[in-house]
C-alpha cells in the first residue's frame, strides 16, 4: 500500500531541528570544528556527544581527545540540550559508536547521526526530519542517507529523492524500530555467504564487498559496526532514501588521525540546496537504474583491482601487527 502523495507543510519559514543530532568524535580537533559548525548552524534542540578514549599509554592520543572533549563542551552556544557519552577507556570504533548509537536509542525514537568527518550540507538536517517523520511507521524503509554518490544521473524522476537498496552511512538518520534490530555481531554470515544472499539482494560487488567486510570483522582484522548495519537493512528488506543532491563530503581523508580512511574523497555538494517543500513518493518503486549505476561506478572491479584489494589489506594488516603503522584493524 502507497503513503498518500503530495507536499510536506512549508507555512513555518523558520526550520526548527528537534530531531536529536548525534555527533561521533575520537581525535581529530580540525575535522570537529568544521563538520560543528553545520550543527551550530542548525541549532537541534538535543545533541549527543560520543567519544572513545585513549589507548592505553597514549598520551598524545589522550590530550587530543581532551581537547576535542574541551573545544565542544564551550562550543554549545544555543539553548540546548547536551547529553555527554565520554568513554574514560578505548573501547575502538565498533564497539564505542554502537555502544553510543545503543544509548541514544535508549532514549529516542529517531535520531541523525553524524561521525566528526563527515560535513553535511545546510539543508541536510531539515531534510531528514522532514523523512524521519513521514516516514516513520513505514517498516518498508531503514535508512535516511546524506550521501548521493551518483548526483550526475540523468534520468531524474520528479521527486526529491529516490528509494534504493543500497546504503552508506556517511552521515544519515534512523529510528529506534530499525537500530533495534541490528547486532554487531554477526556470526549468521557465514550461512549468508555460502548461500551468496546479499549478492542475489543486491549484485555480486557490493554483496560481496559486504560478507568480506563482515567476515574481517568477525575475524578480528577490522574495527567497523557499518557493514552489520547495511547488512541489516538487507536482513530487514528495507530501503534507503537518497536525496537528489549530494549532502554531505568525507573531509577525513588523508588526515593524520584518520582510522579507516586514506587517499583522496571525490564527493562534494555538487548540486546545491535541496528544494522545500519536498516532493514525496506515493509509491516504493525501486530506482533501479540508479543502484546499477551507484554500484557499477564504486563496487564493481576488474580481475587487477580485486587482486589489488586483496593483497593491499594483507599487506596493511601485516604492518599493524608489526606496529611499522597505526590504526585500528
Amino acid at each position: 500500500m502507497g503513503k498518500e502523495q503530495g507536499m510536506l507543510d512549508d507555512s513555518i519559514k523558520e526550520f526548527h531541528l528537534t530531531v536529536p543530532v548525534v555527533l561521533i568524535t575520537y581525535k581529530r580537533l580540525d575535522t570537529t570544528k568544521i563538520v560543528f559548525e553545520q550543527i551550530r548552524k542548525a541549532r537541534p534542540e538535543k545533541l549527543y556527544l560520543i567519544s572513545d578514549g585513549p589507548k592505553e599509554g597514549a598520551q598524545q592520543d589522550a590530550a587530543k581527545i581532551a581537547a576535542v572533549r574541551d573545544y565542544l563542551d564551550k562550543a554549545v552556544d544555543w539553548d540546548c540540550q547536551v547529553v555527554r557519552d565520554y568513554s574514560e577507556y578505548n573501547q575502538g570504533c565498533k564497539t564505542r559508536i554502537v555502544t553510543g548509537i545503543d544509548h541514544v536509542f535508549e532514549n529516542e525514537e529517531c535520531a541523525i547521526i553524524i561521525e566528526d568527518d563527515i560535513l553535511v550540507h545546510d539543508t541536510f538536517f531539515r531534510f531528514c526530519q522532514e523523512m524521519l517523520e513521514y516516514y516513520k511507521d513505514d517498516d518498508k524503509i531503514g535508512v535516511i542517507q546524506a550521501m548521493n554518490l551518483c548526483p550526475w544521473y540523468e534520468d531524474k524522476p520528479d521527486k526529491s529523492y529516490y528509494l534504493s537498496r543500497y546504503v552508506e552511512t556517511w552521515g544519515w538518520a534512523t529510528w529506534k524500530r530499525v537500530w533495534k534490530t541490528y547486532r554487531v555481531d554477526t556470526p549468521d554470515y557465514v550461512q549468508m555467504r555460502d548461500n551468496k544472499v546479499l549478492e542475489k539482494y543486491w549484485d555480486k560487488w557490493y554483496g560481496g564487498e559486504v560478507i568480506r567486510g563482515i567476515q574481517r570483522v568477525e575475524e578480528g582484522k577490522l574495527q567497523a559496526w557499518d557493514y552489520q548495519f547495511w547488512y541489516t537493512v538487507a536482513k530487514n528488506r528495507q530501503l534507503s532514501v537518497v536525496p537528489s543532491n549530494n549532502l554531505a563530503e568525507n573531509i577525513g581523508f588523508k588526515m593524520k588521525d584518520a582510522t579507516h580512511t586514506n587517499g583522496r574523497c571525490i564527493w562534494k555538494f555538487m548540486e546545491g540546496d535541496m528544494e522545500f517543500p519536498l516532493k514525496l513518493r506515493n509509491e516504493y518503486e525501486i530506482e533501479y537504474k540508479w543502484d546499477k549505476l551507484f554500484s557499477d561506478t564504486y563496487y564493481k572491479k576488474n580481475v587487477i583491482q580485486v587482486l589489488y584489494g586483496f593483497v593491499m589489506s594483507h599487506i596493511l594488516d601485516f604492518l599493524k601487527d608489526c606496529g611499522i603503522i597505526e590504526g585500528e584493524k
